[in-house]
């Protein structure tokens, strides 16, 4: 799972290494945002995977862990004796959320290059380079 999440922002560091070296590129122009959709939808993936254990685990942890292992401080052990369906409502943390948010505008950005890169290449795209071959 780790390791998934750290291939996630190197595969999409890759993209952009390659978006800096679109210079070098003078008569297939549509052939890096190809690349930059084959390294955005890797890194969604990856950040999905790690995202898709994270939420395995955590569930089999909290189905099927006694309440008995929770370790509680004093006061907390207090508030769940009172009240002790309150063991049984988490509340995923703001690091989950941005999770969420980073693999959703990496899937967003994936689609709009996608949409891009099939644009350029189409006959009626404005954005269409014309190439004079040599």
């Amino acid at each position: 799972m780790i390791l998934l999440f750290i291939a996630s922002p190197l595969l999409t560091f890759m993209a952009l290494l390659i978006l800096l070296c679109i210079n070098c590129v003078d008569r297939f122009y549509s052939i890096p945002f190809a690349f930059i959709s084959l390294f955005s939808f890797a890194s969604f993936l990856s950040g999905a995977g790690g995202l898709g254990i994270f939420l395995y685990e955590w569930t089999r942890d909290r189905f099927y862990r006694p309440d008995y292992t929770y370790e509680l401080g004093q006061s907390e052990a207090l508030i769940v004796a009172f009240n002790p369906w309150i063991i049984n409502v988490e509340r995923f943390g703001l690091a989950f959320w941005l999770a969420v948010a980073a693999i959703s505008a990496n899937l967003l950005t994936t689609t709009l290059s996608c949409c891009f890169c099939w644009a350029l290449q189409s006959d009626k795209s404005k954005l269409r380079i014309h190439v004079n071959n040599k």
